[in-house]
């Protein structure tokens, strides 16, 4: 074909996004009753961490109700940023 090059995808950028959660919460517990901004995500990241699927907001072996625990001991709250693509500005506090 005529004017295409075959270049070198360059290195994967799979795992380029992937938030350390467990880090994050951690800075979160430092200072409870207090919001973070954790990021711009999809609408979707943010019901995902209110019903509790996210191992790093629950203690080490639980195995209770998550939805309960994540809505007692946190607060989770979105912010649109952007309609088109849909993102929200994700932010969390400690409630202890």
């Amino acid at each position: 074909m005529k004017g295409v090059e075959k270049r070198d995808p360059g290195p994967s950028r799979r795992h380029e996004r992937n938030i350390d959660w467990p880090a994050i919460v951690a800075e979160v517990k430092k200072s409870p009753n207090e919001p973070h901004a954790v990021g711009i995500f999809s609408p979707g990241q943010a019901t995902y961490l209110r019903k509790g699927k996210l191992a790093a907001l629950l203690p080490d072996g639980f195995d209770g109700d998550r939805e309960g625990y994540v809505s007692a001991h946190w607060e989770v709250t979105a912010r649109v940023v952007s309609q088109v693509p849909p993102r929200v500005e994700i932010f969390l506090v400690w409630k202890g």
